[in-house]
């Protein structure tokens, strides 16, 4: 096929460019400009930078290939011809990088600036803009805002972006921007015990109560409920009225259950959390 002809040769690899330190430039996420000689940490790193710039630029792009010291890609349109589009010269948008031996950086050693293929796409959308991308472009927005709403980020994405993207994309970047923040379902629990530990440490008095499931192992135990109730609430609760109320809520996500909660009231009618616990399901026997 014509592209291998743009592959180079890999004895290229170790050739010094001309005029020595003025062409080493390594990339910087803040412009996100890209050049050729330009150098980049990863190839994560550069497969990422060339998919902003594809974005920002209102084209597509398809590797050709990516190896352990090489990676090539080619527009779109030039690959994916069409008997309409076959009477127009193919584009010739393509950068090439090579993993060099001399300082294990990643260099682009094959760069075309501009795509001379027909216009900007028919619809505004981008397959290279995946939820992945738009997840880390919403960050602060989740840290400050958890619950921040599918229209927003579609309002976001197409203001800054320019590109029309799915309600379903959008809900799945918003779920990973906050595995980000957050960590994930499996991390938090994972954390569980650690978290209940710190809260005995710094209230004294404090009770907490697991029970695991009968297949647990000595080393590995499974998660079956857990109850905790703070000390300064159990000292609080002999001066309460003789009222306990308990209520619970659904656990969202992908671990199901129920968060339990007593609380009283005191002697001025204030509400008095006194205890807590996580179960599977909202019973007597909880």
């Amino acid at each position: 096929m014509t592209f291998f002809s743009d592959l180079g040769s890999i004895d290229d690899d170790d050739i010094e460019e001309e005029d020595g330190l003025e062409r080493i430039v390594t990339f910087s996420e803040e412009n996100n400009n890209i050049r050729l000689h330009m150098r980049f940490e990863s190839k994560q790193q550069l497969s990422r930078a060339v998919r902003m710039w594809s974005i920002n630029h209102n084209k597509e792009f398809r590797v050709i290939e990516s190896k352990s010291n090489t990676w090539f890609a080619k527009c779109k349109s030039s690959i994916e011809r069409t008997p309409s589009t076959s009477s127009y010269p193919p584009c010739d948008w393509c950068v090439r990088a090579v993993k060099k031996k001399t300082h294990g950086m990643w260099q682009i050693t094959k760069w075309v600036n501009d795509h001379n293929c027909l216009g900007d796409m028919i619809r505004n959308n981008n397959t290279r803009l995946t939820a992945s991308v738009i997840s880390r472009y919403i960050l602060r927005s989740i840290e400050d805002d958890p619950g921040l709403k599918i229209k927003n980020i579609l309002s976001f994405v197409k203001e800054n972006l320019k590109v029309d993207v799915s309600y379903k994309k959008a809900w799945y970047a918003r779920r990973k921007a906050i595995e980000l923040v957050f960590g994930s379902w499996e991390a938090n629990f994972a954390e569980l015990p650690q978290y209940l530990n710190a809260l005995v440490q710094s209230n004294p008095g404090t009770v907490v109560e697991w029970s695991h499931h009968s297949d647990s192992l000595d080393r590995v135990m499974t998660f079956k409920y857990v109850f905790w109730a703070f000390g300064p609430a159990i000292e609080t609760f002999h001066m309460c009225k003789p009222i306990i109320c308990v209520d619970g809520t659904h656990l969202r996500g992908e671990y199901k259950g129920k968060l339990l909660v007593a609380v009283t009231q005191d002697a001025n009618n204030k509400i008095l959390p006194i205890a807590y616990a996580i179960v599977d399901e909202e019973t007597i026997f909880s």
